[in-house]
């Protein structure tokens, strides 16, 4: 393993040689870097998404991703993130740094729990249902009630949601919450139908969005026809296609060939293919995420720092990038989103690549020769682990992998049920600081050491309170410090990866946090 991977290495170094030069332009907002084309910055940032004016549009845009959806319920698979931003809407959401007004006109704090919005009136959802408060009280209340609900966790912070009137609705929240207007303004606090999917589970495909859905073929297809009836600017196109290709090469060859219009996370592979063929307009994007190892600390062996310290000095972020990334993306330190509301990242020191110390940390440990399991899933997490299992072998630790799909890490390798020992997979982070709540407070599914943490939950619940900007982020730099000093998991890289247009493709905004991309009004303009 140890020569293939050195041989990989310098495949790397060598087609980077070969294809330096004749690059295109890109479609980017920002100066690039000398290891990515950092297109978009982190934490949430977006490009503006405006249209090419154009004479005639075509009919139909088509959007082609990797991402699987089962069902269309984003209550239960947030999988379904990037279709419900076309299918319905939120009560706000945001403009670059501010706040603007969706389903909600106006919205006023009442007090440091208490919030109040006053509802857009004459807003019809895809079913011919009117929009009311009711929606709003029954959209909350399902996805707190449900246990097994995927927003559950993201919406944990509000208490009670009650309708004043028809058109106006009263958050009251369990604490003082900053994030409460980002958390709202978020794709998965989108407003359903009460009417619609009390009726019919179907029914949450009906939302007030400017596309509704026509045909849905769970895991293949979703194709949606533009909704005449809805409340804000029109789109371009008259009808939108998501078309799932699970293998990597095919999703770039669909675009090539003309089959699909934008292609969502082209294999890194490809990005050189991206830069030089002119039927591509590639948007390069430095993700606000991560990739990680984790540890469930339920294992005596895990559960052991000096054994998981030796895991972290035996791995070399540049190496991982070199081979899984082609040397796209940036390592990092801090187990936090990058440029996310109190990032500490390029401030604290974490762990380095000392395979010496990393022997040191392990004589020191509880190991004696036993074989761990890597779980992974998602081609890049599972190239990803081969090369830690390669490289925590080279200081006597034994792996092998465990490798499942996307669905089966996501619904094994969770807090309760805790099915992992080590874990290759990557964090989804947006503006807000409190992200890390989904990953190291007690009880959260994606909280993947399996263990409470009393010291640690009230570092990021006194994170999430505290009024005074000042003490917040230090809050934050105390929280990021604590997971660097006990080793809770080992951050390893943030990647830069390409989305690819075809020629005068516009209204796309893209994001470095995914679930922010927003294709409502993406489309084609036909230019003489």
């Amino acid at each position: 393993m140890k020569k293939l991977l050195t041989l990989l290495l310098c495949l790397c170094m060598i087609l980077a040689l070969f294809t330096a030069c004749g690059n295109k332009t890109e479609k980017t907002e920002g100066n690039k870097t000398d290891i990515p084309d950092a297109g978009i910055a982190g934490g949430g940032a977006t490009s503006e998404g405006k249209i090419i004016e154009a004479a005639a549009y075509k009919d139909v845009f088509r959007i082609g991703g990797q991402m699987e959806f089962p069902t269309l319920d984003f209550h239960e698979s947030l999988n379904a993130h990037y279709i419900v931003t076309l299918t319905h809407d939120t009560l706000i959401t945001r403009d670059g740094d501010d706040f603007v007004p969706a389903l909600a006109t106006e919205w006023k704090k009442i007090d440091s729990k208490t919030w109040e919005f006053k509802l857009r009136e004459g807003v019809t959802f895809h079913d011919g249902s009117k929009f009311t408060a009711d929606d709003v009280v029954f959209t909350m209340e399902r996805g707190l009630d449900n246990p097994s609900s995927n927003v559950r966790a993201r919406l944990s912070c509000i208490e009670k949601v009650e309708a004043i009137d028809e058109y106006n609705v009263r958050f009251n929240l369990n604490a003082p919450n900053q994030d409460f207007l980002l958390c709202i303004s978020q794709g998965y606090a989108s407003i359903m139908s009460k009417d619609a999917v009390t009726k019919d589970i179907e029914g949450v495909k009906y939302g007030t969005g400017p596309w509704k859905v026509t045909e849905f073929k769970p895991s293949i297809s979703v194709t949606m026809e533009r909704y005449d009836g809805f409340w804000g600017e029109a789109p371009k196109a008259k009808q939108m296609v998501y078309v799932t290709y699970p293998e990597d090469p095919s999703r770039l060859v669909a675009l090539q060939s003309g089959e699909i219009d934008c292609c969502l996370v082209v294999n890194a592979a490809d990005n050189k293919t991206c830069e030089t063929d002119d039927r591509i307009v590639p948007v390069t994007i430095l993700d606000s995420g991560f990739a990680f190892l984790a540890f469930n600390m339920t294992d005596p062996i895990l559960s052991d720092i000096n054994f998981r310290k030796a895991c972290a000095y035996a791995i070399n972020p540049e190496d991982v990038l070199a081979v899984s990334c082609e040397g796209y993306g940036v390592p990092v330190q801090c187990a936090f989103g990058g440029g996310a509301y109190g990032s500490a990242e390029g401030e604290l020191e974490g762990y380095y690549y000392d395979p010496e110390l990393a022997k040191e940390y392990l004589a020191k440990s509880c190991y004696n020769g036993e074989e761990l399991t890597i779980m992974c899933g998602v081609q890049e997490y599972v190239t990803n682990a081969t090369i830690y299992a390669d490289m925590l072998g080279e200081i006597g630790i034994k792996c092998v992998l465990e490798e499942k799909d996307f669905l089966g890490v996501a619904t094994s390798a969770t807090y309760d049920k805790g099915e992992h020992q080590l874990l290759s997979w990557a964090a989804i982070w947006s503006a807000s600081g409190d992200d890390v709540r989904r990953l190291f407070y007690t009880g959260q599914r994606s909280n993947y050491t399996c263990v409470p943490n009393e010291e640690l939950d009230k570092l990021i619940d006194d994170a999430l309170y505290e009024e005074d900007d000042a003490t917040r982020k230090d809050l934050y730099r105390q929280i990021q410090q604590y997971v660097i000093d006990n080793c809770l998991m080992v951050p390893v890289y943030r990647s830069t990866y390409y989305c690819a247009e075809a020629p005068n493709v516009s209204g796309i905004k893209w994001s470095s946090d995914c679930n922010d991309y927003n294709f409502r009004y993406g489309c084609v303009a036909i230019l003489d």
